[in-house]
């Protein structure tokens, strides 16, 4: 065999490693994806009664959550600014008083500037409406618990 050939050979097979390595690593996001799906779903029972209870401290004039600086969302909304799991706003806030004041869509996170513009979205019965990017997924399904926590322990300090 010439030089020739063992290199073109030595490219080919280069070429095949990166490509199989390549689909694997598409398979394991797929496979990350799905199992994110599945999880979320499984959420619906809880965002149901969450959102419930939202709706409920909104139209009773209560903030969902702190005011955090110059940040007019409270904090159990999802804002461009934190990209955190929220209570995902109807409408983006447009004035001071943040989107406490809006209705909500649901549950997400939203993005922005350098996180990109698509945000995560799902509705209450854990349909995904924007499915963001496949890192949103997979944290709103293995933290949703968490964000659950912390609301309901907020909710039961500002009721007492």
């Amino acid at each position: 065999m010439s030089n020739l050939e063992t290199i073109t050979n030595k490219i080919l097979a280069k070429r095949a490693k990166l490509n199989a390595e390549k689909k694997e690593q598409e398979n394991a996001e797929i496979a990350q994806i799905s199992e994110a799906v599945a999880k979320i779903k499984k959420l619906a029972p809880k965002m149901k009664k969450l959102m419930k209870i939202a709706t409920t401290m909104q139209e009773n004039g209560f903030q969902l959550g702190t005011i955090m600086g110059n940040d007019p969302c409270p904090a159990f909304i999802t804002n461009w600014w934190s990209h955190r799991i929220g209570f995902y706003p109807a409408e983006h806030p447009t004035d001071i008083r943040g989107s406490n004041f809006y209705p909500l869509k649901g549950f997400g996170i939203m993005n922005g500037g350098a996180c990109g513009s698509v945000d995560l979205v799902i509705d209450q019965n854990g349909n995904i409406k924007s499915p963001g990017q496949t890192h949103d997924l997979i944290i709103f399904a293995n933290h949703f618990d968490d964000f659950m926590e912390s609301f309901l322990a907020y909710v039961e300090k500002v009721t007492g």
